[in-house]
């Protein structure tokens, strides 16, 4: 009997996710992961549904290797035909543990540009563009209402972050698939989770190893 091989099913998940959603977009770091993923569904895009655009949640967090700002700023330009980022440079609190006198900092406090790491780029978003941004927000919060904010804005009646997380890479990770308590899902795929009315994350390498 054939198998499929995690290249072919991450095929079969992309067209269930983009034939049911009106607006998918990817999470994006500059990580191994979510690299792999973004450039899956571009590659899926250009061969499957062109016309249609991708959106692109990439967090900037400030202090990153060079390399990575360089890889981010290569991939997102030479595709920018089809997406659609949204680069957010926004002073939620991220938690430290480089520190004996506070639990968290802040990447792009405005209040302290004597110590940013580096110039903000250009046309990035802040936190004056959002309007559920506080002071007490963490980066994990953010990252919660930013896809009840993006559905808003992009009117979207059905809305899908894609999370490039592995199984392979820890017990964490591997629970956020195979967990009973994961029940919330998109047509019963466990690779899916439900997070708010019409709005999902969805896993599509999750079963993807460092060798492939």
């Amino acid at each position: 009997m054939y198998r499929l091989n995690v290249y072919d099913a991450t095929q079969k998940r992309l067209k269930i996710i983009f034939d049911y959603f009106d607006y998918v977009y990817v999470s994006f770091s500059g990580g191994k992961d979510s690299g792999v993923l973004l450039n899956l569904c571009i590659e899926y895009i250009r061969k499957y549904a062109p016309g249609r655009k991708l959106g692109v949640f990439h967090i900037d967090y400030e202090i990153q290797y060079q390399q990575t700002t360089e890889y981010v700023k290569r991939t997102l330009s030479k595709n920018q035909d089809i997406l659609e980022v949204f680069h957010c440079c926004v002073p939620f609190k991220v938690t430290t543990c480089t520190s004996m006198f506070q639990r968290y900092w802040r990447p792009w406090e405005s209040s302290h540009q004597e110590l940013w790491a580096r110039d903000m780029p250009q046309n990035c978003l802040t936190q004056d563009d959002f309007e559920f941004y506080t002071e007490e927000l963490w980066d994990y919060d953010f990252q919660k209402l930013f896809i009840k904010w993006l559905r808003k804005k992009t009117k979207s009646r059905h809305i899908c972050c894609l999370v490039g997380i592995r199984t392979q890479e820890s017990f964490n990770r591997w629970r956020s698939i195979h967990s009973d308590k994961n029940y919330k899902r998109l047509l019963n795929y466990k690779w899916t989770h439900k997070t708010g009315w019409h709005e999902y994350n969805a896993y599509p390498i999750f079963d993807w190893n460092t060798s492939d």
